[in-house]
């Protein structure tokens, strides 16, 4: 998945930041460092220059320090990651019937990158699971936030679910997830799906 990293940040907070960061680096940074290099017995010059560690600490922020104040007023997504437990309903694609499952979203988040993946479970163990292939989001002048996903599953042949694409419509609402999804079965088959938070860890299974 082609990653922009810049995606997820407030355009009108980024330049500033930079502009900033920069200039502080710029002035700080050389005389510690310098002062630092020579109780070493080294050379300034070996050590990293203003470039190298604007852009580690922006490679910093991207990777654990995004969800953090002041870091996190860069950007105008919230944090969303976590594991999430809820029901879908659906009408089965063989037979046309109106059933439920239960299933888990686990979402991992960083700066730059959002990843979903979906585990649909059955009572005798079988699991089937989807995976994000591209992620959008759109946040409203209200605040609400919703995912528009495409994503693949590789199906269950015990959970009756064969391989296929399909596209999830979701919307936060404070700590639940609710929303829609459609697939490219033969017929085609469409769902409402409901879930609650649970924890912001994950386990990468139902």
């Amino acid at each position: 998945m082609k990653r922009n990293y810049l995606k997820y940040y407030k355009p009108s907070a980024i330049i500033p930041f930079v502009l900033i960061m920069g200039t502080i680096i710029s002035l700080l940074v050389p005389k510690a460092v310098e002062l630092f290099a020579n109780g070493l017995g080294l050379h300034y010059y070996q050590f990293p220059s203003t470039t190298i560690l604007l852009g580690l600490l922006i490679v910093g922020i991207d990777k654990f320090l995004w969800k953090y104040p002041p870091f996190k007023w860069l950007f105008w997504i919230n944090d969303v990651s976590g594991r999430y437990e809820g029901e879908i309903t659906y009408n089965n694609y063989l037979n046309g019937t109106t059933e439920s499952r239960m299933f888990a979203l686990e979402i991992e988040q960083t700066g730059s990158l959002i990843k979903l993946k979906t585990y649909f479970n059955a009572q005798n163990g079988a699991t089937s699971e989807s995976e994000s292939k591209l992620v959008n989001l759109l946040k409203d002048e209200f605040g609400s936030i919703k995912i528009f996903m495409n994503y693949h599953n590789k199906g269950n042949s015990v959970l009756e679910i064969p391989e296929h694409y399909g596209t999830n419509i979701l919307e936060f609402a404070g700590s639940s997830i609710k929303g829609k999804y459609y697939t490219n079965k033969i017929p085609q088959t469409c769902g409402i799906m409901q879930a609650e938070f649970v924890r912001k860890e994950i386990k990468r299974r139902y």
